[in-house]
């Protein structure tokens, strides 16, 4: 819970977000926030990727015949597949 809150970034300072008064509600509550929260920035970070996709493609990917891209959501990096191999 603290660490969503955190992520979220609320005010951990605040005592209305450590101590709520019906800790259950507020522990369902800031789960599917946290859920939503993820899902967006699961979503800008495919916008990201497939922008810097686009503008390097002609550069990259242009050598490879055959190019499958998958894209493994990391905190920190994403690995694209380009024919059977991972890069960074």
């Amino acid at each position: 819970y603290i660490r969503w809150l955190e992520e979220m970034g609320y005010d951990m300072r605040n005592e209305f977000n450590l101590y709520p008064k019906d800790f259950k509600k507020a522990h369902d509550d800031k789960s599917k926030e946290y859920t939503r929260f993820k899902d967006r920035q699961a979503k800008e970070d495919e916008k990201r990727f497939k922008r810097l996709l686009a503008c390097h493609s002609s550069n990259y990917l242009e050598p490879f015949s055959s190019v499958y891209l998958d894209v493994l959501s990391g905190s920190d990096s994403v690995l694209v597949r380009l024919n059977g191999g991972y890069s960074a």
